[in-house]
């Protein structure tokens, strides 16, 4: 009977969810799916041999190939760009060859599906023996659900850092590897990799060996070229962060105000300012597999500082998981 209550609790709120965003609820270019419209559409512009990571490019593709099957674009098309590494793109290749929204779908239930594993995983892989209820809290808030409804990669991501954080004590190798998957976005990755690092300090230098060889190994196969591309258009996504949503909120407080030289290099600096943090933490905890002060600065400032809005709750509910334990 819980069970059950649960389950129509879910479909409560996505039924909710679905009525109050009225006609955008739609699974279209514009509404729901519109993250993953650029993906698939970049899948194509890859499989054709050009440059997805031109927004100009991105967006004649998107247009041409959603008018097609009578589906709207998302506006406004200063938005429609992806700033993911060449190989996710390579990996969504087959889902491109299915109409969008046949693909949408598919990309949607998944994502949705990942959550739910990856949070069910946590909680019983960190010995919790009642997950029900809160599996069904996770589930049913604002940044699961809305993630998996645009289509955004962002479950991806949470899920390799859970299996990350799980296998890291007997098999660091195998962790380190796994996280650099999370280089689908690695604003969040990157840094949600060294959180789980700091989290078992004795096994940090082989996860961070793995995590560094893994992800040379998907960058590199990708060939020179998109990788210059790639990197581009990650500067790209920084030189225009004041006209992006949901900023993270280190980044809201100075993305409207600041030119792009200074917020570039602001940000450039948190980044030394955490990597710097992390090696120091490292180096004085490896000896011992507790959290000391600074990598509980260093968590907190991943949770407010470096992460966006929608994934920050995820980590905290990853983090929470672990630290409670």
């Amino acid at each position: 009977m819980l069970l059950v209550m649960h389950f129509l609790l879910i479909c409560g709120v996505w039924m909710w969810m679905l009525a109050s965003f009225g006609p955008k609820a739609a699974v279209n270019g514009s509404g729901f799916g519109s993250d993953f419209a650029m993906f698939w559409s970049a899948a194509h512009v890859q499989t054709a041999g050009g440059n997805f990571y031109d927004p100009q490019v991105l967006y004649r593709t998107e247009h041409t190939l959603l008018t097609r099957e009578g589906e709207t674009v998302f506006e406004p098309r200063t938005l429609i760009r992806v700033g993911n590494p060449p190989f996710f793109f390579t990996a969504l290749r087959p889902l491109a060859t299915l109409p969008f929204r046949t693909a949408a779908l598919l990309w949607i239930a998944a994502m949705y599906a990942l959550f739910a594993i990856a949070g069910f995983g946590l909680m019983r892989g960190l010995g919790w023996r009642r997950y029900s209820f809160p599996l069904v809290v996770f589930l049913v808030t604002p940044q699961v659900l809305l993630g998996a409804l645009y289509g955004n990669a962002q479950a991806v991501v949470f899920a390799v850092l859970v299996a990350g954080l799980l296998v890291a004590k007997r098999y660091p190798v195998a962790a380190g590897a796994l996280m650099a998957l999370a280089l689908v976005k690695p604003q969040v990755g990157i840094p949600g990799a060294l959180l789980v690092m700091l989290l078992y300090p004795n096994w940090a230098p082989r996860m961070c060996s793995a995590f560094v060889a893994a992800s040379g190994a998907l960058l590199v196969g990708a060939g020179l070229p998109a990788l210059m591309h790639w990197v581009h258009s990650l500067y790209g996504y920084s030189s225009d962060l004041a006209t992006q949503p949901n900023l993270a909120s280190l980044s809201g407080l100075y993305a409207p105000f600041l030119p792009t030289t200074w917020r570039t290099t602001v940000s450039g600096l948190a980044i030394v300012l955490a990597l710097v943090a992390t090696f120091i933490t490292w180096w004085r905890g490896r000896k011992a597999e507790r959290m000391e002060l600074a990598a509980l600065g260093w968590l907190w400032f991943v949770w407010f500082a470096r992460l966006e809005r929608s994934t920050r709750n995820r980590m905290r509910f990853a983090s929470a998981c672990r630290i409670s334990r």
